[in-house]
């Protein structure tokens, strides 16, 4: 083990004798899951993360800057190959909170729809997939960080080996140094600009027959790098680049990665108290501030805009509203101010009835109507048939769970990774004055951030 401090070294030593002190138990009858943790000075999480060899690796940050996780390794994992089955997935989830520390988190998330399903890419993620580090690094909102090793016992489960082996390995080796991104020699869209256009007005159609009021159209942008990208990097330049967004990145052992910068939260569930929000509409931020403020303006002027916001709006409420003893919403959108673009956004709180779980939440808020589309079976339904690629965990909902709390972001401006091949995703809400060339230009204003990085 390395350090550049003797805090880490000394936790370190600590967490060593809580372990051995743990090997002389009896082996566990049942599921058992055990946090240990212990205080650490500030450390750069990221840097960290990297200097740790193979394994699986993982990192989350909150968008409002109250909690910044770096996952290594894996004790247990709960996962599925059925789209949408929250049942199942909280049913085991619930098997591991007996006895579990509250602020346990598994780390994970859900695919967006079913279709599609044989995309190699997205294969290591399933349909939902949610991992209990074997080791955590966390930042807390005042500054304060810790580290913490979990473990689960049961019937042929003995992790306090493995733990302590890693242990021995962790390194702790300053500040996270990036590496080059080497340059993009190929890029493919699918659809192209003509297939885009034939499937807006595709969706056009449909609006018009009054089969939906909304729908949001999506595509793929794959490109090619002479060299592969590495996902910490890219993670570290999204922060740099995205602004106040949550920031994903989960790295398989095979060697995909999914990594992502979403400014858009799902839900934050601390017991029965809930928030959510709408995020529709969508202008850059403009090279001066008086560009920006006559971006804004127009934001706000636009009918279209407005009218796209408020059919996310009433869905979270309508959503929310047999699930709550009550529901507080922001009497009119303001503007959420990213690196590069601003949205309009209505923020939500509400304070659950009693028994409301998660699986509840999920099946009432996902998809919203600025991801699907309203009515939300009937889009899935039509985008399952006008989409030519595979949405996987775009547009899903991405985040963690633990006992008694759970936070998502929907999982926009993201992309997956696999050697040298990295492919994004973005997408436009349609409604019944869209113009198709329009909705191709806002979606490379959106892809923009991530050219930036790129480039």
């Amino acid at each position: 083990m390395t350090t550049s401090a003797s805090m880490p070294l000394a936790a370190c030593r600590r967490l060593e004798t809580r372990l051995a002190q743990l090997a002389e138990q009896p082996p566990a009858s049942e599921l058992r899951i055990v946090r240990l943790s212990e205080p650490l000075d500030k450390v750069d999480l990221l840097g960290w993360l990297a200097a740790q060899s193979g394994r699986m690796k993982g990192y989350w940050a909150d968008r409002d800057g109250g909690l910044e996780v770096a996952a290594l390794g894996e004790v247990d994992e709960v996962k599925g190959d059925v789209a949408g089955d929250y049942n199942s997935c909280w049913s085991e989830l619930e098997k591991r909170w007996k006895d579990a520390s509250p602020e346990t988190r598994y780390y994970g998330g859900f695919r967006f729809g079913p279709w599609h399903p044989d995309d190699i890419s997205w294969k290591p993620f399933q349909a939902y997939r949610f991992v209990l580090p074997e080791f955590e690094l966390l930042r807390h909102e005042n500054g304060q960080c810790e580290l913490v090793c979990n473990l689960a016992f049961g019937p042929n489960r003995d992790p306090v080996a493995s733990a302590r082996e890693t242990l021995r390995t962790l390194q702790f080796a300053g500040d996270f140094k990036p590496q080059a991104v080497s340059r993009v020699v190929g890029r493919r869209d699918a659809p192209n600009r003509e297939g885009w256009l034939k499937m807006v007005r595709e969706g056009l159609e449909a609006l018009k027959r009054k089969d939906l009021e909304k729908i949001v159209l999506a595509r793929r942008t794959c490109f090619e790098m002479e060299e592969r990208v590495d996902a910490l990097t890219l993670i570290h330049r999204m922060r740099e680049e995205s602004g106040q967004c949550y920031q994903f990145c989960g790295v398989h052992e095979l060697g995909i990665a999914f990594v992502g910068a979403s400014p858009e939260r799902l839900y934050k569930r601390v017991g029965r108290s809930l928030q959510s929000e709408a995020v529709a509409g969508t202008r850059p931020r403009g090279e001066t501030e008086v560009e920006e403020t006559n971006y804004a303006t127009t934001l706000f002027s636009s009918p279209k805009e407005r009218e796209e916001h408020q059919f996310v709006v009433s869905s979270i409420r309508e959503a929310l509203e047999p699930l709550s003893a009550s529901i507080r919403c922001d009497e009119k959108p303001s503007i959420l101010k990213l690196a590069r673009l601003q949205h309009l956004v209505t923020r939500v709180a509400a304070e659950l009835k009693p028994g409301v779980n998660d699986v509840a939440l999920l099946s009432a808020l996902h998809p919203t109507p600025a991801v699907g589309g309203r009515p939300a079976q009937a889009a899935i339904e039509l985008l399952g048939r006008l989409e030519p690629f595979d949405r996987g965990w775009y547009t899903g909902p991405v985040g963690w769970v633990g006992p008694d709390a759970a936070e998502f972001a929907v999982a926009i401006r993201c992309g997956v990774m696999a050697g040298s091949q990295l492919c994004l995703f973005s997408g436009a809400g349609i409604v019944s004055d869209s113009d198709p060339a329009a909705e191709w230009d806002e979606i490379e204003s959106k892809l923009a951030t991530f050219l930036a990085i790129l480039t």
